[in-house]
């Protein structure tokens, strides 16, 4: 498996955080599924949000994307990386 490095934010130990954007859930008891998951991760401290279709993940050193996708994918929904979307010819990120 090839691992992609966490992108959001990374302290100077490999911990850090970064966002994931959920698809497929249909109910908060999706939503609670898949948090439990990803808490049941060594060193991941995960909320998830039905509402934004995001999960916001704290993790610690050695983690990478790939195992977090593929956990959320163990439990039947999808992940990526959240990509914040650029305005067009502004340096302005928005969610």
């Amino acid at each position: 498996m090839s691992s992609e490095p966490i992108s959001d934010s990374t302290e100077p130990d490999g911990s850090g955080s970064v966002e994931l954007d959920i698809t497929g859930m249909t109910c908060s008891s999706c939503a609670m599924r898949v948090e439990k998951r990803l808490n049941k991760m060594p060193g991941v401290v995960a909320t998830v949000n039905y509402a934004t279709e995001r999960a916001h993940v704290e993790h610690s050193v050695g983690l990478d994307t790939a195992e977090l996708v593929a956990a959320v994918e163990s439990t039947g929904y999808g992940a990526s990386v959240h990509e914040p979307i650029r305005r067009r010819g502004t340096d302005e990120v928005t969610d």
